[in-house]
């Protein structure tokens, strides 16, 4: 019955390759179920099935469409170690009259990674299918190529984030540009106008990539990257944030400009925001702007997010610092022009940080500030010495 030999099937997968040779007279017969049950088991065996490859390639090419299916998904499964005579017979299923055959030859390819790149331009054919799914499958293949994709497939990848009405397609191409490297530098504005998209998953991958370009060849497009950033939730605030921190002082400067914003509500979101990005030593350079907005007398809730923004600064500026040895000793001003310029060390600046809370917890009018100031304290207990 079915049970016993899907069971049977299952304990040749077992044995590996020696289990997929043993399928070599099942794959030249002519009946399809056969074939298929015997595909199935180089399907399991995965990339150890690679002896096999020339025999697959004949039932990739064979009239019943269980059958090629199976062949092509065996073919995908072999991955990196593909051979040549594999590559080339999964190519030839890119354009199979099925469409499930062409999706999982598609798939297959990206399976297979840059050892496939060779396909990169026949899976490129399947872009504006009309299927959604093809086209999602060729938009997240084309993205496992790795770095070197060609520049008539990028060209389509950035129209295909532009134009294509499925945000899933969106989404992978995004990242399939983002995978290229500096190579995407020339679609960095594309990224850059996917940050206004409505659906949030784009969104995020539009940040990621461009993160993956480098703050120097997307610096236009720090500042958006900041909109998105605190007037965001969830997932895209935090990539956001992690791009601009991974941008060192570029992206975290250009965030504490806003801190001059005459609109409360955006200095608080600035100060909630640098102390997301506490760890960073860009952010920690902006220690002292940070201690101004505790004077913020009109508006407690700028004063609050300072004290938050303080404590946790300081504490992971200390936190870092004793875990290299640092913590006692003196180091360099970076932002200052005179070479023997010297800041306080972590400990004094950790100290001074610890009296400054202290004394919005016993003097400020506002419960809310005192609340911040005495969990940022907490926060803080390697502030004290």
């Amino acid at each position: 019955g079915a049970k016993q030999r899907h069971a049977a099937a299952h304990g040749l997968a077992s044995l590996g390759e020696v289990g997929a040779r043993a399928m070599v007279p099942a794959l030249s017969m002519h009946g399809g179920e056969v074939k298929s049950l015997a595909l199935e088991i180089c399907i399991h065996v995965g990339a150890d099935a690679g002896s096999m490859a020339s025999h697959l390639a004949q039932c990739a090419e064979d009239a019943d469409e269980a059958v090629r299916e199976r062949a092509t998904q065996a073919l995908g499964m072999l991955g990196s170690q593909a051979s040549a005579e594999a590559i080339h017979a999964l190519g030839n299923r890119i354009t199979d009259q099925s469409l499930g055959v062409s999706r999982l030859a598609i798939a297959g390819v990206g399976h297979m990674g840059p050892a496939a790149m060779e396909l990169a331009q026949k899976v490129l054919t399947q872009l504006q299918c009309f299927d959604v799914d093809l086209r999602r499958t060729t938009a997240w293949s084309l993205g496992q190529l790795g770095p070197g994709l060609p520049t008539p497939v990028t060209k389509a990848l950035a129209e295909a984030l532009k134009e294509d009405k499925d945000s899933t397609v969106r989404e992978l191409s995004a990242r399939a540009l983002g995978s290229q490297g500096a190579a995407a530098i020339p679609f960095a504005q594309t990224l850059g106008a996917a940050l206004q998209d409505q659906v949030p998953a784009v969104q995020v991958a539009a940040v990621q990539s461009l993160s993956l370009l480098g703050g120097q060849a997307v610096a236009h497009l720090i500042p958006a990257i900041c909109n998105l950033a605190l007037a965001s939730q969830g997932e895209v605030e935090q990539e956001a944030l992690l791009a601009l921190g991974s941008f060192g002082q570029h992206g975290v400067y250009t965030l504490a400009s806003r801190l001059e914003d005459h609109v409360p509500e955006t200095r608080q979101q600035v100060l909630e925001a640098l102390a997301k990005l506490a760890h960073y030593k860009a952010t920690q350079e902006l220690i002292v702007s940070v201690t101004q907005l505790l004077k913020d007398k009109p508006n407690p809730g700028v004063r609050a997010a300072a004290a938050k923004a303080l404590g946790e600064i300081a504490a992971s500026q200390l936190e870092q610092a004793r875990a290299e040895g640092l913590a006692d000793q003196e180091v360099a001003d970076a932002s200052s022009p005179y070479s023997y310029s010297k800041k306080p060390s972590p400990e004094d600046q950790a100290q001074k940080a610890s009296e400054q809370l202290a004394r919005l917890v016993d003097e400020d009018f506002s419960a809310q500030v005192r609340t911040a100031a005495l969990t940022a304290l907490r926060r803080g207990m390697p502030l004290q010495k």
